[in-house]
C-alpha cells in the first residue's frame, strides 16, 4: 500500500497478507513528522496498489507497525521497514540492502524524496549508507550543496590550511572568495592594508568591497552584513607596528550592521583586549550606534565639514575619529595630528599593516 496523501515524505507498500482495521489521521500525521530527509533509488514492485485519501489502507495492531516505523523514520541509516504482522517482526532496511533486494513481502514503510539526491560538486558518497557526503574545496551540507557560510564553518570542517576560499552566506545571493585564517575558530578576511593601496574610496565601493582576497583589499560591507547575518560573530582590528610591541588588537562582540538604507551602522554588545598591555585606548568604543561615511556620503556628525575627506578613508566616524586602520600607511610615525594617516589611540609609532577579519561566537 501507498499513502502519499496525507504523509507526503512516506509511503506504505503491502502484499496481499496485510490486514486491515482503523487508521486515524493523527497518528498518520505523528509520523510523518518524524521522518528525516535521505535519499532511496528503487523502483516500486509490481504488487503495489494505489490508494488515495477518499480509501485509505489501515491496518491492524497499528501500535506495532507504527513502532516499527517510527523507529527507521528516526533512523540516519534505515531506509525501509518490512512488518510482518503474523510474526509481529520488524526488519530494517540500509540503502546497500535495498539495492540488492528484488522484491519486498507484506508492509513495507520507507523514504521516499524525489528528484533522488545525489552528491553534488564533486563530492563523495562517505560511507556505504549513503547518508552524507564528503566535500571538495569550500563546499558543505548533507549532498555538497552549498558552500560554508564563512571561513569558521570550514574550520569547524576541520581545514587547517589557510588561504583564499569561495563562501556564500545565506541567503546572500551570489558566492564571493575571501582568504581564510584557519586559527582561532576560522577567521573571515574583510580588511587588509600592507602594501599601502589607495583606501580613499566612495560609498559604491566601500558598499561592493574593492582589492583582492588574501592581498590588500576590503571585502565589502553587503558582504561583511550578509557573514554577522547569519553567524553571530566577532570583529577583530589588529594594527601591527615598526617597534616593539609589535601588534594591538581589540575585538568587538557580537559584532553586527544596519543596513544601507540605515548607513550600516555599527553595533557590538562589548569589547575584549587580548593583552593588557597592547590595549587600546578607548578611542574605538564609540563607535557604537556610528554610521559609514565616505569621501561621496558623509554619515559623520561633525557639523563642520565631512570626516572622511578630512581623514582620507572610508569608517565609522561620529565626530571624527582618534582611529583610522583605513587610512595610508607611511614610513614615519603615525599620529592623530596627521589626519589621513594610519593611527590608532595616540600611538605615535608607525604602522606597517592593518587587519580587520570576523570570527565566529
Amino acid at each position: 500500500m501507498v499513502i502519499n496523501e496525507l504523509m507526503p515524505q512516506m509511503s506504505f507498500v503491502g502484499g496481499s497478507t496485510s490486514v486491515v482495521s482503523d487508521m486515524d489521521r493523527s497518528i498518520l500525521l505523528a509520523a510523518s513528522l518524524s521522518v528525516c530527509t535521505a535519499a532511496l533509488s528503487i523502483s516500486e514492485s509490481k504488487f503495489v496498489k494505489q490508494f488515495s485519501e477518499t480509501n485509505p489502507p489501515v491496518f491492524q495492531n497499528k501500535s506495532f507497525a507504527f513502532s516499527c516505523v517510527g523507529r527507521c523514520a528516526s533512523s540516519s541509516t534505515c531506509r525501509a521497514t518490512n512488518v510482518l504482522f503474523a510474526q509481529k517482526k520488524c526488519t530494517y532496511y540500509t540503502f546497500e540492502d535495498l539495492e540488492n533486494l528484488s522484491g519486498f513481502d507484506d508492509v513495507l514503510y520507507r523514504k521516499t524524496y524525489p528528484p533522488i539526491p545525489e552528491c553534488q560538486n564533486g563530492g563523495i558518497w562517505s560511507d556505504t549508507t549513503k547518508t552524507s557526503c564528503d566535500c571538495p574545496g569550500s563546499f558543505t551540507g548533507t549532498y555538497c550543496e552549498r558552500y560554508w557560510d564563512d571561513c569558521s564553518e570550514g574550520f569547524r570542517m576541520n581545514i587547517t590550511e589557510h588561504g583564499v576560499y569561495t563562501i556564500q552566506p545565506r541567503p546572500y545571493e551570489t558566492p564571493f572568495q575571501v582568504h581564510c585564517r584557519m586559527m582561532f575558530g576560522g577567521r573571515t578576511s574583510v580588511q587588509k592594508q600592507l602594501s599601502g593601496i589607495d583606501f580613499y574610496r566612495t560609498w559604491q565601493e566601500y558598499r561592493d568591497g574593492f582589492g583582492t582576497p588574501g592581498g590588500d583589499h576590503w571585502l565589502g560591507l553587503e558582504k561583511m552584513k550578509a557573514i554577522s547575518d547569519k553567524t553571530p560573530s566577532k570583529l577583530i582590528l589588529r594594527l601591527t607596528y615598526e617597534q616593539s610591541p609589535t601588534w594591538r588588537q581589540i575585538i568587538y562582540n557580537y559584532f553586527n550592521l544596519s543596513d544601507e538604507l540605515d548607513g550600516f551602522t555599527f553595533d557590538f554588545i562589548g569589547t575584549k583586549v587580548p593583552q593588557e598591555n597592547n590595549a587600546f585606548s578607548e578611542a574605538m568604543t564609540d563607535l557604537r550606534g556610528a554610521r559609514f561615511s565616505t569621501k561621496d556620503r558623509d554619515n559623520d556628525e561633525d557639523p563642520t565639514g565631512n570626516c572622511s575627506q578630512k581623514h582620507h578613508s572610508g569608517w565609522w566616524f561620529r565626530n571624527c575619529t582618534l582611529c583610522n586602520p583605513n587610512g595610508q600607511l607611511k614610513p614615519i610615525p603615525n599620529t592623530a595630528s596627521d589626519p589621513d594617516d594610519v593611527f590608532c589611540g595616540g600611538d605615535t609609532r608607525g604602522v606597517k599593516e592593518t587587519s580587520i577579519s570576523i570570527g565566529a561566537h
